[in-house]
C-alpha cells in the first residue's frame, strides 16, 4: 500500500481529486492534502510520502521548488507535476529528476491513474532491488560481527530457539556449534587498559577480544559477546582433532586435559595483553555444559565466582572445579522476560504464562526454606508496583482494601497463598489498565465526532483531526478504526451525504448551498452525490418531495 500527498492552492481540485479517484482500488491507502508548498512539506516531515502530486504555480514556494526541496530530503519519493499550457514546456525543461509525468489541467482521471500506476511500478522496482539477495546479505555480512553478539546475549538471558530456527541462524551466521554439543564459558573482566585504553577504550577492547579469539583458537571453536557489565564472554567448545585425541583417556584423565588445555589458553591470551598492549584482564573459566540450555546457568555462576573467588584482585585466573551448587536458583523466575519486562509493555497473555511457569516450579522444588517464596513475592510485588506507578496511579487506588493489606503485610507461609494472591493482584492491574485504554480511546473518538461535526463545513482532512486532538495521524486512524469498525475517511462520507440527504429533504436550500455547508464545490458534490446513491441530489430532491 502507496501514501499520496495531492498539493495545490486550490483546495476544491485537491479535495476533488481525493473523493473521486478510486484510490484503494490504486492500493493507496492514505491520501492526504495541501494547499501550499509550505503545507506540503509539512505533511511529508509527519508521514512516509511515496507518490507526490503537485501543481507548478502556487503564491509563497512554487511547485518548481517544492520538487527540488522534495528531491533534496526524500529522494525516493516519486513526484508528479501538474500545470497548465503556459507553463508546460517551462516544467519539462526545469526538472529532470524524480519528475516521472507532467499532466496538463484539466486532469482527467484516467491519466491520472495512469500517471499514479507508473510511479507505483517505478517504486515497486526500487524496492525490489534494495530487498535483493545480493544486497541482502552484503548487509548481512556487515552487520555479522554485531548479530552474532545479540544472538549469544539473548541465550545468555536464557532465550529459548527451535532446533529448526537455530539451524538457520547457525548457518546464516557462521556459528560453530551444534545443540548437545559440550561447551564452557571463559569470562573477561577488563581491569586495566593501558595507555591504548585511555586514548581508544574501544579499540582496547576490540584488540583484547582478537588477541582472546587467537590465544584459543588451537584448541577451541569460540563464539564472543559483551554483556552488560562490561565484561567479554567466550563460549568454546573442543575442536574435533583435539577431542579425538582424547577418545582413548578415561573420564577423569579426559577431565583434566580439558581443565588444562583451557587453562594454558587463558595464561597465554594473558599473558599477549599484558605484553602487547600493556593491559591487565582477570579471567574467570566455568564449568561444562550442554549447548545451548545451560549457558544462562554457566554465566550466573560465572558472574558469581567471579565475586566469590577473584573479587577486586587484577590479573587473575580461576577455573571453576565440576561441582553443582548446593542451592538451585528459580530460574523462571530471572529468565528474560521477567514479569517487569512483560509488564512494562502490558503483554498479559505471556504475564500470566510467566507466573503459572514460576509457581510451577516453586511447587518442585524444597520450598521449606521460605526465602524462595520471599523471592517471588519481592520480584512480582515490585514489578506490579512500577507498572502502577509508570501508569499514574497508586497500587492502593487499583486493589481494594483486602489485597492492598495482603500485599502491604504478606505471610510465606504457602505457594498456594501467595500464587492466589499474584493472580488477583494481577487480574485488577489488567482490569484497571484495559479500562484506562478503552476510556482514553472512548474520549478520542468522541473528540473527533464533535470536531467533524462542527467543522464539516471547511477542512476535515485526518490531519487537521490529528492536530486538533495532538494525536499522530497513522495512531489516529488505527485507534479510531479499532473502536468504531470504520474508517475515519469513511465516516466522514458518510455523515456528510447523511447530512446532504436530510437537507435536501428538509430544507429549501439550494443545491450550491448545501454544497457549501458540507465542505464541497457544487460540481464536486453532485458527483460524489450520484457516485453514492446512483442519482443526482436534485433528482433525490424531487423524489422525496
Amino acid at each position: 500500500m502507496f501514501k499520496l500527498l495531492l498539493v495545490d492552492d486550490e483546495r476544491p481540485v485537491v479535495e476533488g481529486l481525493k473523493e473521486i479517484i478510486p484510490w484503494e482500488e490504486l492500493k493507496v491507502d492514505q491520501v492526504y492534502i495541501a494547499v501550499s508548498a509550505q503545507n506540503a512539506l509539512h505533511v511529508m516531515n509527519q508521514h512516509a510520502i511515496d507518490i507526490v502530486v503537485t501543481d507548478i504555480q502556487m503564491p509563497g514556494i512554487s511547485g518548481i521548488e517544492l520538487i527540488k526541496e522534495i528531491e533534496r530530503r526524500w529522494p525516493r519519493t516519486k513526484i508528479i507535476l501538474l500545470s497548465g499550457h503556459a507553463e508546460f514546456e517551462y516544467a519539462k525543461q526545469a526538472i529532470k529528476q524524480n519528475v516521472i509525468d507532467y499532466l496538463l489541467k484539466p486532469i482527467r482521471d484516467n491519466t491520472l491513474i495512469d500517471a499514479v500506476n507508473r510511479a507505483q511500478e517505478l517504486l515497486r522496482q526500487e524496492w525490489e532491488q534494495i530487498g535483493s539477495y545480493e544486497r541482502s546479505i552484503q548487509a548481512l555480512r556487515e552487520n555479522l560481527p554485531l548479530l552474532r553478539e545479540n544472538l549469544l546475549n539473548e541465550l545468555l538471558q536464557g532465550g529459548k530457539i527451535r532446533k529448526e530456527e537455530w539451524e538457520r541462524k547457525r548457518e546464516m551466521l557462521d556459528i560453530p556449534f551444534f545443540p548437545e554439543d559440550e561447551c564452557s564459558l571463559m569470562l573477561v573482566r577488563m581491569d586495566e587498559l593501558g595507555r591504548l585504553g585511555e586514548d581508544h577504550p574501544a579499540l582496547a577492547e576490540f584488540a583484547i577480544g582478537n588477541i582472546a579469539a587467537e590465544a584459543l583458537s588451537g584448541s577451541f571453536h569460540t563464539w564472543k559477546c559483551k554483556v552488560n557489565h562490561g565484561f567479554l564472554i567466550f563460549v568454546m567448545k573442543l575442536k574435533s582433532v583435539r577431542a579425538e585425541e582424547m577418545v582413548q583417556e578415561d573420564e577423569e584423565e579426559w577431565i583434566q586435559v580439558r581443565k588444562r588445555l583451557l587453562e594454558e589458553a587463558a595464561s597465554q591470551f594473558q599473558n599477549m595483553v599484558s605484553h602487547y598492549l600493556k593491559s591487565k584482564v582477570s579471567i574467570l573459566i566455568s564449568n561444562w555444559g550442554v549447548f545451548p540450555g545451560d549457558l544462562k546457568l554457566l554465566y550466573q555462576q560465572a558472574l558469581s565466582s567471579l565475586i566469590k573467588y577473584v573479587g577486586d584482585s587484577e590479573d587473575f585466573l580461576h577455573a571453576l572445579m565440576e561441582t553443582k551448587p548446593h542451592v538451585a536458583a528459580l530460574r523462571s523466575l530471572h529468565e528474560h522476560p521477567t514479569v517487569a519486562h512483560l509488564l512494562e509493555v502490558s503483554n498479559w497473555k505471556r504475564v500470566y504464562d510467566k507466573v503459572g511457569e514460576i509457581f510451577s516450579e516453586l511447587n518442585r522444588i524444597d520450598v521449606r526454606h521460605r526465602e524462595f517464596l520471599m523471592e517471588v513475592y519481592f520480584s512480582v510485588s515490585s514489578a506490579v508496583a512500577m507498572t502502577a506507578h509508570n501508569n499514574g496511579y497508586l497500587l492502593s487506588e487499583v486493589l481494594g482494601d483486602d489485597d492492598y493489606a495482603a500485599l502491604m503485610q504478606p505471610s510465606y507461609d504457602s505457594v498456594r497463598a501467595l500464587e492466589l494472591l499474584t493472580y488477583r493482584v494481577l487480574n485488577k492491574m489488567e482490569a484497571r489498565m484495559t479500562g484506562d485504554l478503552q476510556g482514553n480511546r472512548l474520549s478520542i473518538v468522541q473528540k473527533v465526532h464533535s470536531f467533524i461535526e462542527k467543522h464539516l463545513d471547511s477542512d476535515v482532512s485526518l490531519q487537521s483531526i490529528s492536530e486538533h486532538v495532538y494525536l499522530h495521524p497513522v495512531y489516529l486512524s488505527k485507534v479510531y478504526k479499532l473502536e468504531t469498525g470504520e474508517g475515519l475517511s469513511d465516516y466522514i462520507n458518510r455523515i456528510r451525504m447523511e447530512k446532504a440527504c436530510h437537507l435536501l429533504k428538509c430544507s429549501r436550500q439550494k443545491i450550491y448551498e448545501i454544497a457549501a455547508a458540507l465542505g464541497y464545490q457544487n460540481n464536486y458534490f453532485i458527483r460524489v452525490f450520484k457516485r453514492q446513491y446512483g442519482i443526482t441530489p436534485q433528482e433525490y430532491r424531487r423524489i422525496q418531495t
